[in-house]
Parts: C-alpha cells; structure tokens; sequence
C-alpha cells in the first residue's frame, strides 16, 4: 500500500493510522505543485514520472478518500487483465469530449492521427479514475509515447481519466478497457436512471463519490451491513 502525498505534507498522522492496523504503507512524495488544483493532479496522472514510480508493480489501484470498498474482489479484477478499469459514466460531459476527438482543430489531434492508430468510432464510457485500476507497464508505454502532446497540449486542463478512457483507447485499439456492464461490477458513482440500486443482484466492488451521489441508500447500506 502507498501514500501519495505532496512533498510537503507531514504524514506522521497518517503513518500511526497504518500502524495500528498492522499494515505497511510506503509513503510516495511529489512536488506539491501537482496537488495545489484540479490542473496539476491532472498532469501527475499523466506524467511518465508517476507509473515509473510504481514500475516494480504490475497494477495500481487508484484510491481517493472519497471511495468506499465493498468487497475484496482485488485478486479477480487483477485476473481479467485490463489495461484501465474505473466506474462507468452515464452524464454527459464524457460523451462530449469523446464528440471533440472528432475534430481536427482540437489542438494536436492531427499529430495523433498520423503517428498513431486512428480507430474511428470507438466510444468507450469506462471510466472515472477515482476508484481505477491500471496496468502500471502498460501506462508507463503510453505516457512516454504522448508525453509531448500531454505537456504541449493538454497542459492539465482536461481530466486525466478522459485521457486514459477516451482518448487512449480510441487512437490504441489494443489498450484493453472492460465494457461499461462490466465495469458496472467493478465500481460505481453516477448510475443510469434505469437503474434501480434497490433491484441490483450484487454490489460492485467499490463506489466512489459515495457521500456525493446517493449518500442516503450508500448510509443505509453501512447501517445494515457495516461495523
């Protein structure tokens, strides 16, 4: 387990909390210019610098404070072998940026579509990278490849788990996302107004947001089940 945290931060705190719980925590310090806005944890997530950090690992599951693990279906997800897994999104915003990628005046889109593989149509709604899990040598590849257009032309502004979920599978056919029914499975934050939370046959591993999106049913929830 890791702590990333800015460079900065004192974790004494944090490290009695691990310490009571028997379990190991390796502490992994960035800049704290990455961790000051939205924009700067966006390029993090996009840097090379970040996943060789990780590079002794196979995955990396991404945890932000405002997750909630269910269950521990870590070895199963692990198994499938997924380039990139996150909760599926059903708002629109997603969708429009996908719609963008289309255009050629959006900045860079014509060095990508010459220099790499250009797989017209493919939508892909999986997923927020708030509860994510990432192959860690696949991610490594990708932010060294488009390390130029990252910095160049993104510049943080566009969130990170667009890039990994929509961007990347569209112009790397072979980066391996799940469908949004099986990312289902894995977490959720926003669900589809079809869905009826009360009628689901079995709960997803983790939810993100929880206390943002339904935090009533999510509460109830740990009233009946939780310690």
């Amino acid at each position: 387990m890791a702590l990333v945290c800015p460079a900065h931060l004192n974790a004494h705190e944090y490290q009695q909390c691990f310490n009571l719980r028997n379990v190991k925590v390796d502490i992994q310090r960035f800049d704290s210019e990455y961790f000051g806005s939205i924009a700067g944890y966006n390029r993090l997530l996009l840097s090379q610098t970040f996943y060789e950090r990780f590079g002794h690992w196979k995955f990396l599951l991404i945890h932000q404070l405002d997750c909630l693990v269910l269950k521990d279906d870590l070895d199963k997800w692990v198994r499938a072998d997924y380039d990139y897994i996150g909760s599926p999104w059903v708002d629109t915003e997603p969708l429009r940026f996908y719609e963008s990628l289309n255009y050629s005046r959006w900045p860079g889109l014509g060095w990508l579509k010459r220099r790499f593989d250009y797989n017209q149509g493919k939508m892909v709604t999986v997923g927020n990278g708030g509860f994510s899990l990432r192959k860690v040598k696949r991610f490594q590849q990708v932010s060294r490849l488009l390390s130029l257009f990252f910095r160049k032309h993104l510049k943080g502004q566009v969130n990170e788990d667009y890039i990994w979920s929509i961007l990347v599978p569209k112009y790397f056919p072979k980066f391996k996302v799940p469908s949004a029914t099986m990312a289902s499975k894995f977490a959720l934050e926003k669900v589809s107004v079809a869905v009826n939370l009360d009628a689901m046959e079995s709960l997803p591993m983790a939810v993100h947001a929880w206390e943002k999106y339904y935090p009533d049913w999510w509460q109830s929830l740990l009233t009946k089940y939780g310690k």
